[in-house]
Formats: structure tokens, sequence, C-alpha cells
């Protein structure tokens, strides 16, 4: 299965190598600053996709800095949050500095108040790194004497541990609102300065998961994005579900009748990461698989890679997204297990557990899986027919009978030669072959009957429930 601590550069593009390599086109196009939404819905592979693009794009000698929103979102300040992890980037500083070495320090002179708020929001606070005793310095500044006085009465009312908590928070919020009415535009010049070492004039910002996070934190951090660091070189790209968002916005504003979408205001490009490649995905995911079962024929139709093309013709009908696709194997393999070495059909177990990740309902489902399988129907059809052949045909007369039955089995055999060769162990485009007897077929594909109707579907119903335990 494809998982998030899997090596980036091993992750598969899934189709979206030349997508990768027109949005680094223009991003690298691009010294202003821009804010570029890249939009699909839950479960297309945002995350994956942005890691192995921002991998990619540091291989192009670009500064990518990759922001999870979702994981500061516990904060009540974008700008806090996200100056803390810009600083993170920053190059540390010699090793035994002292805190006052730090604070001599150039990349410290640089970068004065936007290093304290984000130190005193959570940032590096530890002596010898940048912003340390950001709040004492902040405290002896000549400029701040209201802000001191009432950090000082509150610092003594309160007492005690708890005073020492409370004048940080205090002090960062003084500092905080001073950054938006005063430096920050220079400050956050002077840090790209500090962080862009390949002199190219510019940092990408990757924001993910910022359509998880709570709709207050991801409004404000979309009007942090593009008022707050609104300056030349920063390049913000924003990996969204547009639906999700706008529901967000929703929950805040009320429904927002007609138009363009409200994120949309805040965003100076719009890009769609598009479909994934089907094929590549259900291969990537069925061929480990391939060896731990015994398929129910030896039909190519039920082995790799033909039977990961039939998984892949199947998903991609319903545009299931590449979660969807993983959940679904997996409960393919869990069947298999629970198979016990019996003889199975993995692209049914496949299809039959998509459909089940999908909510969709057993008649529906059933209904799609004979018509993305004609064997499937083949089975079941062809079983119900010769029952009704044979019943009807005990009511006539000998002569009568020969012919009826002679007349129906060649209707029934050309039935199974167009539409259940796998069953017989043979390839499903295979046009040379042909039935020695038809009652011997009939019986033969009546003996997988039950498979389809009872024992494939209690086989997913119960790795179902063994996966939600």
């Amino acid at each position: 299965m494809i998982g998030k601590d899997q090596d980036v550069s091993k992750r598969p593009w899934l189709g979206r190598e030349s997508r990768a390599a027109n949005f680094s086109s223009i991003v690298t196009s691009l010294s202003k600053a821009h804010v570029i939404s890249i939009e699909a819905g839950f479960g297309y592979g945002k995350t994956i996709f942005a890691e192995k693009w921002a991998a990619q794009l540091r291989e192009q000698d670009e500064t990518v800095i990759t922001f999870d929103a979702w994981k500061a979102d516990y904060t009540d300040d974008p700008l806090m949050a996200f100056a803390g992890k810009l600083l993170d980037h920053l190059p540390p500083p010699p090793e035994n500095s002292s805190a006052e070495d730090v604070k001599d320090s150039k990349v410290y002179k640089a970068l004065g108040s936007i290093a304290k708020i984000a130190c005193i929001a959570g940032g590096k606070l530890a002596a010898g790194t940048y912003g340390a005793d950001a709040v004492a310095d902040y405290l002896e500044a000549d400029d701040n004497t209201d802000e001191k006085a009432v950090i000082e009465a509150v610092a003594k009312a309160a007492g005690g541990e708890a005073s020492k908590q409370f004048v940080n928070l205090l002090a960062t919020q003084f500092i905080s609102e001073k950054i938006r009415e005063k430096d920050l535009r220079e400050q956050l010049k002077a840090l790209r300065e500090q962080l862009d070492e390949s002199n190219k004039g510019r940092i990408i910002v990757i924001i993910d998961e910022l359509d998880r996070c709570r709709p207050d934190f991801a409004i404000s951090m979309l009007e942090a994005i593009k008022h707050l660091f609104d300056v030349e070189g920063y390049i913000f790209i924003l990996m969204i579900n547009p639906e999700q968002i706008e529901r967000t916005a929703g929950r805040l504003f009320g429904k927002i009748e007609g138009g363009e979408p409200y994120f949309a205001k805040f965003v100076d490009l719009r890009l769609e990461l598009g479909l994934p490649a089907y094929d590549e995905l259900t291969k990537l995911l069925f061929e480990p698989l391939d060896e731990k079962f015994k398929p129910l024929t030896e039909s190519p139709d039920f082995r790799f890679p033909k039977a990961a093309e039939w998984m892949s013709q199947f998903a991609e009908s319903l545009a299931a997204t590449p979660r969807q696709i993983e959940s679904a194997m997996r409960h393919t393999e869990i069947a298999m297990a629970l198979a016990q070495g019996k003889p199975v059909d993995p692209v049914y177990l496949f299809c039959a557990s998509l459909l089940k990740a999908l909510s969709m309902k057993d008649e529906q489902a059933a209904g799609l899986i004979k018509k993305h399988l004609p064997w499937v129907e083949a089975a079941i059809k062809t079983g119900e027919q010769w029952d009704t052949i044979v019943k009807e045909a005990r009511e006539l007369e000998y002569e009568e009978e020969t012919e009826y039955m002679k007349q129906n089995s060649q209707k029934i055999k050309s039935y199974l030669y167009n539409n259940s060769l796998p069953l017989f162990g043979k390839n499903s485009s295979d046009n040379h072959f042909e039935f020695i007897d038809t009652t011997h077929a009939v019986r033969t594909v009546r003996d997988f009957l039950d498979s389809y109707t009872i024992l494939f579907p209690a086989l997913v119903n119960a790795s179902i429930e063994i996966q939600a335990s």
C-alpha cells in the first residue's frame, strides 16, 4: 500500500509527472507575491503529490517550505504559527553559541520582532536559538512603556508561576499587533533573504490540510496569506478541496449564493490536480497480492496484470478516489486470506469491496458488477436459464424434448462463448475456444454460481467487519 512513511522518492506519480512539470514551470517563473490553489477532492492524493513535488522542486535548488495547517490550528493566530514554521527553516546558530552571540548575529538582527513573535508563540525558546529572551527584550524597549505597564500590573496581580505564562501571552499579543501595524513587510523580506540560499529571489510555501482546519483558523490563514504575506518573493501553494473550503466559509458567513467561490478572492491562480492514472495505481497495489491467493481458474483475467486492468476500468468508471481504491484493495487482501486457499476471483472481490466503500446499495452494486464482469452475469444467468429449459423440456414428448433441448443448448453455448470464457480457464479475448459439450459447460459454470452469490459476498462482508473492528 502507499503509505505516508514511505520514501518520497519511491512514491508513484500516478500519471501526474507532466502535471508536476507544468506546475513547476508556472511557479518557477514567478518572483512577485502569488497565491496558487491546486485543487482536488478528499482522497485524491494531494498530500502525497505535494510531498513528492516539493522534493522535486528542492532538487532544482528551489527553497521550499511545507506547512501542515491542520497541525497548527490549535493556535488562535495563523501569523504566529506560520512565522514559527518559517524560522524553523533558518540555518542553526554556530555550535556552542551563547544567547548573546545569537542576539548579536546577522540573522537575529535582520529578523527582529518577527523572531520574537514566533518564538513566544511556541517556536525556539531554548537558550542559544533565535528569539531567546524575546519577552525580556520587548519589555526593555523604550517605545513599549504603555504595554510594559499593563503587563507588569497583570503580572503583579496574578503572582506565582501563573504570571510568567500570562506575561508571555500578553507580550505575544502586543508584539503581534505591532508587527502587523509597523514592520511586517520588511521583516518578511529579511526572512526571505535568510532562507533563500539559492538566491533565486523566492520562497515556495506549500500549505496542505487547510480544508481540515476549524473554520475560523482556515479563513484567518487565507486572510493572513493574502494580506500579511503579500510580499515579493513569497509564492504560496494551497493544496485544497474547493468544496470543503466553501463549506468552511459557509459555516462562518452563511450560504454564499452565486458568483465565484468565496476562497477565490484570496487566490491569484487556480489549478486542478486532476484524476490519478487508475491503471498505474491498481497495478501498483495489486501486484504484491498476485501470489497470495488461488485463482478461480487459470484464466489470465484472474492474474496480474489483466486483473489489475479490470480493476482499473471499474474504479475509473466510478471516479473512485485513490484512498477508496487503497481501502478496497486492503479488503480484497483480507478476503483472500479468509478464503483459506479456496479458489477466488480477485476482480470480483475488489469490485464488491470498492462498492462497499462507496456505500452502494446491494441491488445496484450487483447490477454494476454483472455489467462490468460478464463472467459473473454468465454464471448467474446460465444457471437460471438452464433450470428453466430443463423444466420446460420435461413437459414435452421425447422428440419435441430432444429438439427443444438442441435449440436452446445452441443458444446457451453461444452465450457462454461470448461471456464466460474466464470461467473455463480461457482468456476473455480468446477467439478460438469451442465447447465440446454444452451440458458439461453449463454444469461447470453452475459450479461457480454459489461462489458469486454466497461465498465471495460473505468474504467481502467479513473483511469489512474485521477492518472496522
